[in-house]
């Protein structure tokens, strides 16, 4: 599968190579901007970094991440009840300094 390293990101994929009778870690660095093919392990491990760039790698990337409806936010408090909540919370506030001190707040 073919994709192209999205812009801020470096891929480093490290693997397993035989050099005569060893095996080696070799570590590979590719770019933004740079393309590459990765088999599906390689793509999940770094998906986030990649932009498809073929019919086979959109689909892998579809298949894994399934698009999400946005949920609509709360709508905007009426004005009306939001003063009256002020209200509400100052008169609990006054209130409350008016027990501690014992007297009541200057206005």
């Amino acid at each position: 599968m073919k994709f192209s390293i999205r812009a801020g990101f470096v891929v480093h994929d490290t693997r397993l190579v035989k050099q005569g009778d060893k095996q080696v870690e070799q570590t590979s660095s590719y770019y933004e901007g740079e393309a590459v093919d990765f088999d599906e392990a390689t793509a999940a491990n770094h998906l986030h970094k990649l932009e498809p760039t073929d019919r086979a790698a959109t689909a892998f990337c579809n298949a894994r991440f399934a698009p999400v409806a946005a949920q609509p936010g709360p709508a905007g408090v009426d004005p009306t009840v939001l003063a009256a909540l002020v209200a509400q919370a100052v008169t609990q506030a006054l209130a409350a300094m008016k027990l501690s001190s014992g007297t009541a707040p200057a206005a």
